[in-house]
């Protein structure tokens, strides 16, 4: 198997033990029928989450910030606000769930990390994903939780670093508790609003792939 497909099985198994809904590979509406449709790695549902309707999940085995980068492009340029296959309304929450991070870093939150270049190349590339509602989670092959975040027990899609108050808690205990559906549905809605103002084709080198 795969790396990719290693790290898609570890995740879907990890949400179906949480009572989410997933479907894996599923192409955009307006692409159903081509040869090479685009693609979702993974759409996720939950009863409690109900009202943002399917989520979308891209999954990068990690390499340095290219790979997130590569991730994030794709996201704003041919999934976030689309219909997909048998899915009645348009996703616009998207995640880059990644299989790791070097060293001992998990999110990069009060964490120790040796590496100061990897350090400032995710935060900064994670910050520019908010910015267009685009949130992060690193799976830790080692671990066998997703999402582990250094400063709770439980596991998130964060928006924002640091700040719960923009994630999307995996497990239902935790949803009850922190989670603030409508907070996040209006920074999901506001970020996406001024994208197309933007020239992608420029996002990749303001983050500086050419050092990975």
């Amino acid at each position: 198997m795969k790396p990719e497909e290693e790290l898609k099985a570890k995740v879907k198994e990890y949400l179906l033990k949480h009572n989410w809904e997933v479907k894996e590979e599923v192409p955009r509406a307006d692409c159903v029928g081509w040869e090479h449709p685009y693609r979702a790695d993974l759409l996720i549902h939950h009863r409690f989450w109900n009202s943002l309707g399917w989520i979308g999940i891209e999954l990068k085995i990690f390499n340095g910030g290219k790979k997130l980068t590569e991730a994030f492009q794709q996201i704003i340029s041919k999934y976030q606000g689309n219909y997909f296959k048998n899915i009645n309304k348009p996703v616009w929450c998207w995640f880059v769930v990644v299989d790791t991070l070097p060293d001992t870093t998990y999110f990069l939150d009060g964490v120790k990390n040796n590496s100061d270049y990897y350090t400032s190349s995710v935060r900064t590339i994670r910050t520019v994903m908010a910015k267009f509602g685009v949130g992060f989670m690193c799976f830790d092959k080692l671990n066998p939780w997703v999402g582990r975040d250094y400063n709770s027990r439980y596991n998130r899609l964060d928006f924002v670093q640091g700040n719960q108050g923009y994630s999307i808690h995996l497990e239902e205990e935790a949803m009850e508790r922190y989670s603030n559906i409508e907070k996040i549905k209006k920074f999901v809605v506001g970020r996406t609003k001024w994208r197309k103002t933007i020239n992608l084709k420029n996002i990749g080198p303001c983050f500086g792939d050419s050092h990975d």
